[in-house]
């Protein structure tokens, strides 16, 4: 998986690094809530980077999909 901001890869790691597998994520999860097409689980970040009002905060799984999202400021 790789999290790039602004169109910058910043860290790439593996999934089989993860602290908690995916797979037990989503059971633990499970037992509190249903999941529906579309859901996301949030894992948290191979490497953190501070992100600013007008960034684009980008992951990537190769196989699985990419995920952008525009970073705006709290009113």
């Amino acid at each position: 998986m790789t999290t790039a901001k602004n169109g910058t890869p910043h860290r790439t790691n593996r999934v089989a690094n993860m602290t908690f597998p995916p797979e037990l994520l989503i059971s633990f999860h499970s037992k509190v809530f249903p999941w529906y097409p579309g859901d996301l689980l949030s894992t948290g970040t191979p490497g953190a980077v501070p992100i600013e009002d007008g960034d684009l905060a980008q992951c990537e799984i190769p196989g699985v999909g990419e995920l952008a999202n525009p970073v705006r400021r709290a009113r």
